[in-house]
């Protein structure tokens, strides 16, 4: 994302600032269908996801929401 040449292809303008920090560190991305939706964190045996919007198949519940576990394998 970050070399990307057009950024707004992948992010919206107001979305990146939800992303990146001040200091130039970018936070881990969750990409939907190729397009950020969202960002991640490392959670105990898991990871925890903040999605800017419902995603696909999880309903509303997810919207801007950290907390939501996510198992991995």
């Amino acid at each position: 994302m970050l070399a990307h040449a057009v950024r707004s292809r992948v992010i919206p303008p107001e979305r990146r600032k939800l992303v990146t920090r001040t200091n130039g560190g970018v936070l881990p991305t969750l990409l939907v269908d190729g397009y950020v939706a969202g960002v991640w964190r490392p959670a105990g045996k898991g990871i925890e996801v903040a999605a800017f919007h419902p995603l696909p198949g999880h309903g509303a519940g997810t919207r801007g929401r950290p907390g939501l576990p996510v198992p991995r394998d």
